[in-house]
């Protein structure tokens, strides 16, 4: 469980990276959909959230 945890702490610093990334871009003006950076830290987000789901289990309600 640990190894897991930690693996979701590392995930969660590289989404703060790319979520400041991203802010910089739109600050910046140029966050959109012809700007293949973007794409990139877009497509590298959702595979960490869906690698942490992975990880993390179903949701419960």
């Amino acid at each position: 469980m640990d190894k897991a945890m930690n693996r979701v702490s590392v995930i969660f610093k590289q989404l703060q990276e790319i979520a400041d990334q991203t802010a910089d871009m739109a600050l910046a003006g140029c966050a959109n959909h012809d700007n293949p950076r973007l794409r990139d830290l877009m497509k590298r987000h959702r595979q960490l959230t869906d690698e942490a789901r992975q990880i993390l289990g179903p949701k419960e309600e």
